[in-house]
């Protein structure tokens, strides 16, 4: 059955597959590869292992027992199941300090669409094998400094080996690794009071509230209980989070900004026994929600409120029952330093504390750490159940380089580099990004959306995780201030940015970095001639323009931005590429905790979503039938590997529709694998597909994304189920009207202001101003101007494209004056367009425009 991996190779799959196609992917450690090639040579293959370099050694094991700082670059020419005709080069990397490192830094290209099933709880079991450094004084010193070192590739597989069993038990070696680096930088909390905390400090801290928690529950906390934690982006959020975990439990997390019957329904579908809130606020809001109220008084235990301000004393929290007891941060966190400080000097059952629980975490593997509500585009929220095997997967596997020369440095994150955090840290995308992070030393700079601009110019952060919409902000906040520039200086960055564009589009054809076809070699010499007459007007431009550029957007100092949450725009590809800054995608979803693939430095292929990280199965079927689909041909995405979910909590009908007897995980998302470059390609969501009255599919998703391109249109929802034709709500943007002169300075801020009146959610807004907005908004449509030069900027958007189509003409739209936001309920914490929602609340509109049908 064609499926594509990474992961170990076990057995050889006796299908073959066309020639060039990409189909598996083999991370290994340095003992696999060794007993891989043992197994080669006692059945007389071993023949099929080429060197990139002449070997001094005949024997192909003694080059894995090397111990200089050449890099070997091996390639898999021939296997017993077909090879691909282009071998992808992998390379096994000695640590300087003689640490053995693994499948970060092994990487190789086996058999095409008949590939290998990968049976993750082998792979999982041959590397527990490996664990245990920290059991031995000499390679645990070894290791922190591998950790330190720059020149590492394989520090995921390093951790690996270091015994943690669950998340928290992370923090004593990152301690013990990074000792005098800052971990966090909170400025933007409640107090308004800076706090820095180094590794050591942090640790500190995660324990002593561990301990307190445990304490001021009487005992009662018990392994496997779940926590209710609703909180906004904090450094204690994090340290809750954790110490949570420490204890066995799990935390059933969500924002403060969810609509407080979604608050009330995780607090009582999670069943938990105790709440960990923000603020008094929070907690006051949700107390006033009879739900919410009677899941306190039945179930939890006590409450623990992280920024407790003056005082905690408010009317209904004074109405509780005297069972329900309240703490503060500060509390809780004081009490449980006095427990370990005597516990340190003691017994720590004599201070109601099981032994040892200061320094190992009361969890195991496979224990649940985290309920995580789907912030989905439609239904309720499910939640899906994650294990710290799942969330340590993402901080071993995920890796944003996969080779290296002697003198360069890995792309992944290294010691004392800045993240500035402005996702919602509860969220699994940013979430296992700050796992990540803290892995490897960086320290976490916690923003907000209002101080963002100001902490990018102010901390100069090396990595940025965020969204699409994200960076559709950045691209507009650099156009905004090349507009305010003198006419000769606007022309003089239009021309270097069409030469810097052009560059890199040649750049991808010299390195064959297109996933829709192959290029031949006659067109890569062909571009990297012309590339090298572009490339002083290139480097002229990053002089003059692009560093200056960087600088004002992201601090000057940015070397990594990822990307997920959604699909990136090929025009945000084209640009940051262009102007010097690397963005890397990554795809997955809660359920997979969440990266299953993404892209590399060494191999970043736009439009894709990358390759499979270590241990992950990819098969593609067909949405009807199940039946596996070859290479290139779009299905169902299907994974399977060591971060997909338990299952769904208290649902065990949506789990049995989501995980087949495989233990394949249904994504419910469109795509395919590149038969030429390896990549996954994601085209859509099944669910989300838009089917005509003719019955032909569309997927929404890449129309709108080039509708995004036009300055006129700030938000788009395509709409078109069961009609003749695809139509679409678009949210326009009004200042750049204004500045194209389709409308006046006067009427846009009438426009504004009221927009401003209607920003709260339905049923809040004065129905008055409802109605006044859609009444502007068809107005604003009948200006003959504006009504032209918006059809015109939706063929030129839509026709443009490569592989267009007639069905996908936008023959109707309808102009809509209202954003689409969290606050209003259209927009998911992630910024993705809950198209129900939207749908019901414009059915009538959407109606209008078919009715001449």
């Amino acid at each position: 059955m064609p499926c594509w991996a990474a992961g170990e190779q076990h057995e050889p799959c006796p299908l073959r597959a066309p020639r060039g196609n990409y189909a598996a992917f083999v991370a290994v450690t340095p003992t696999q590869a060794r007993t891989h090639l043992q197994g080669q040579l006692r059945t007389g293959c071993a023949a099929r292992f080429h060197c990139g370099r002449p070997a001094s050694s005949p024997n192909p094991i003694d080059r894995f027992s090397s111990r200089n700082d050449r890099p070997y670059r091996w390639s898999i020419r021939s296997l017993p199941c077909s090879a691909p005709r282009r071998s992808v080069p992998f390379q096994f990397l000695p640590n300087r300090r003689r640490v053995r490192m693994g499948a970060d830094g092994v990487r190789a290209a086996s058999a095409r669409s008949g590939a290998h099933d990968v049976s993750t709880p082998a792979v999982s079991e041959s590397l527990s094998a490996e664990t245990g450094l920290a059991a031995d004084p000499g390679q645990y010193a070894e290791a922190l400094a591998a950790l330190n070192d720059a020149y590492c590739l394989g520090k995921g597989e390093l951790m690996r080996q270091m015994g943690w069993r669950a998340v928290p038990a992370m923090w004593r070696t990152l301690a013990d690794a990074y000792p005098t680096i800052t971990a966090v930088v909170d400025k933007h909390n409640y107090h308004r009071k800076e706090v820095r905390l180094t590794y050591p400090e942090l640790h500190e801290e995660i324990r002593a509230f561990a301990a307190g928690l445990q304490l001021q529950s009487a005992g009662s906390l018990q392994q496997g209980d779940r926590i209710a934690l609703f909180s906004e982006n904090s450094y204690r959020w994090l340290v809750a989070d954790q110490a949570i975990m420490w204890n066995g439990a799990a935390s059933a997390v969500r924002g403060t900004a969810a609509p407080v019957p979604e608050l009330a329904y995780i607090l009582e579908h999670s069943e938990a026994a105790a709440l960990v809130v923000d603020t008094p606020d929070v907690l006051d809001k949700l107390l006033k929600n009879e739900e919410a109220r009677r899941s306190v008084e039945r179930r939890v235990r006590f409450v623990v409120v992280l920024w407790r301000g003056d005082s905690i004393r408010l009317s209904s929290v004074e109405a509780l029952p005297d069972t329900v007891s309240i703490y503060a941060y500060e509390d809780v966190l004081a009490l449980g330093k006095q427990a370990l400080t005597a516990a340190a000097t003691g017994s720590a059952a004599d201070n109601g504390l099981p032994a040892g629980f200061g320094v190992t975490p009361q969890a195991d593997p496979d224990d649940m750490a985290t309920l995580l509500y789907t912030s989905g585009t439609t239904g309720r929220p499910k939640a899906a159940m994650l294990t710290h095997r799942n969330l340590l997967h993402q901080v071993y596997s995920c890796s944003f380089s996969q080779t290296r020369w002697p003198w360069q440095r890995i792309q992944d994150a290294l010691p004392g580099e800045v993240m500035v955090n402005i996702l919602p840290c509860w969220h699994v995308f940013e979430r296992t990004g700050e796992y990540y992070a803290y892995s490897r030393g960086v320290t976490m700079v916690y923003s907000k959306l209002l101080h963002f601009r100001e902490d990018l110019t102010r901390h100069k952060p090396h990595m940025l995780v965020g969204v699409p919409r994200l960076f559709e902000n950045i691209h507009n906040a650099v156009k905004a201030q090349v507009a305010k520039a003198t006419r000769a200086r606007r022309m003089l960055i239009g021309f270097f940015l069409f030469i810097s564009t052009l560059y890199v589009l040649l750049r991808r054809r010299r390195d064959g970095a297109l996933y829709d076809r192959r290029v031949g070699l006659f067109e890569r010499l062909a571009a990297a001639a012309v590339l090298l007459l572009l490339w002083p007007m290139h480097l002229l431009a990053d002089r003059i323009a692009w560093r200056r550029i960087r600088k004002a957007a992201v601090g000057g100092r940015m070397r990594t931005m990822v990307s997920g949450g959604g699909a990136l725009a090929m025009y945000l590809e084209n640009f940051f590429e262009a102007i010097g800054l690397l963005i890397l995608v990554g795809y997955g979803l809660t359920e997979t905790s969440p990266v299953v693939c993404n892209r590399r430095r060494e191999h970043c292929v736009r439009g894709t979503a990358g390759w499979p990280v270590s241990g992950t199965e990819f098969r593609i079927t067909d949405p009807d039938t199940r039946q596996a689909l070859p290479a290139g041909q779009t299905g169902l995405i299907c994974v399977r590997g060591e971060q997909v979910f338990r299952g769904y909590f208290r649902d065990a009908e949506a789990t049995a529709r989501a995980i087949d007897a495989e233990r394949f995980f249904d994504t419910g998302d469109l795509g395919f694998i590149s038969p030429h470059t390896g990549d996954v390609v994601i085209t859509g969501r099944y669910k989300d597909i838009i089917v005509l009255s003719n019955g032909e599919n569309i997927e929404p998703s890449p129309l709108e994304n080039a509708l995004l391109q036009s300055d006129f249109v700030d938000q788009v929802m395509l709409v078109g189920q069961d009609q003749r034709a695809l139509g679409a709500l678009i949210v326009p943007n009004l200042e750049k009207m204004q500045d194209a002169q389709l409308i006046t300075s006067t009427y846009r801020e009438q426009l504004e202001k009221l927009r401003s009146e209607a920003v709260s959610g339905p049923g809040i807004a004065d129905r008055v101003v409802q109605e006044e907005m859609l009444h502007e908004s068809a107005e604003l449509q009948k200006f003959w101007n504006v009504e032209t030069t918006l059809r015109h900027e939706i063929a030129a958007s839509i026709e443009m494209r490569p592989g267009f189509v007639p069905l996908e003409r936008i023959a109707r739209f309808r102009l809509i004056l209202a954003p689409f936001t969290v606050e209003n309920g259209m927009l998911t914490q992630t910024l993705k367009v809950k198209r129900n929602v939207v749908g019901e609340r414009y059915a009538e509109l959407i109606q209008s425009m078919y009715r001449s049908d």
